[in-house]
């Protein structure tokens, strides 16, 4: 899957402005030129069939989740509170190559994006695949996100440079990624796969709240 999140980094909060300020929040990136990586996010493809989820070690998802209207409408998930905290306004629909993408961005052009693979659809299962092919430069489990499983990866590396992608199973055929950058200033201090996994549990806890 695409994300628009192939970004520059510049030091910037959501929750607060580009003035340093003593108030916490989530630290993502800024859009510009430079830094990109626009494959980083893209799920291995697949044209097996969906009746053996899960497989390739991929963990089942005991309560799935009803998700049809988030997938229909990503920028649904947050609340206007959530997106206050945040400090962005309203989001951006685009439909990419695996289904659709809602890119939220503050004033001063910092952006999370949240987006759905629909197109093919085999939930967490196709990053364990991917694992298991050796498509990515990392591959790391992480604790369940409100009782869903969830993964860290990248066909490329980005870390370093504050960059992440998050994927949550939400149904053994359904899944949901969550990509970000932090701010210059935080990468030396902030995990920015802990800050992608922060962010997607609020859109977990958001969907099961409205499911």
């Amino acid at each position: 899957m695409r994300m628009r999140i192939a970004l520059a980094v510049v030091a910037v909060l959501i929750g607060v402005s580009a003035c340093e300020s003593s108030q916490s929040g989530t630290p993502i990136a800024s859009k510009g030129s430079g830094e990109t990586s626009p494959s980083s996010a893209k799920p291995t493809k697949s044209s097996e069939p969906t009746s053996d989820l899960p497989a390739y070690g991929a963990p089942k998802v005991s309560s799935p989740l009803k998700t049809d209207k988030f997938e229909t409408d990503p920028c649904s998930v947050f609340t206007q509170e959530k997106l206050r905290e945040y400090g962005v306004g309203q989001g951006e629909v685009n439909t990419d190559e695996g289904g659709k993408v809602c890119t939220w961005e503050t004033d001063d052009a910092g952006a999370i994006d949240l987006g759905w693979d629909t197109l093919k659809p085999r939930g967490i299962t196709r990053f364990y695949q991917g694992n298991k092919n050796k498509d990515y430069a990392f591959f790391d489990v992480l604790p369940d996100i409100e009782g869903f499983p969830a993964v860290s990866y990248s066909t490329k590396d980005y870390r370093r440079d504050g960059i992440c992608t998050v994927a949550v199973g939400v149904a053994d055929n359904r899944m949901f990624m969550v990509s970000l950058a932090l701010s210059k200033s935080k990468r030396q201090t902030h995990d920015p796969c802990g800050v992608a996994a922060t962010v997607a549990t609020d859109a977990a806890t958001s969907m099961k709240a409205g499911a």
